[in-house]
């Protein structure tokens, strides 16, 4: 038989057991809000530089034509 000393022992242990489960499963949920706040941002980042090169093209598209005429006619208008 266990003595009242033994059973508060092996209880005080198995709350121990149980306080540091709880620790590493509140650790593991604020890592994986974490993780998630950087997919967030990341995705943010990505959909912002997504844009620019949008814009970047088509601002290239629409000097595209005109360098293309000024090749060709300028020499032209030396003569």
């Amino acid at each position: 038989m266990l003595t009242t000393g033994q059973l508060s022992a092996f209880l005080n242990f198995d709350q121990a057991k149980v306080a540091a489960s709880e620790r590493a499963a509140q650790e593991a949920l604020c890592t994986m809000k974490r993780t998630e706040d950087t997919l967030n941002k990341t995705h943010a980042e990505i959909v912002q530089q997504g844009r620019t090169v949008d814009g970047f093209t088509f601002i290239t598209l629409a000097f595209l034509p005109l360098n293309f005429c000024t090749s060709v006619f300028y020499p032209l208008l030396s003569l």
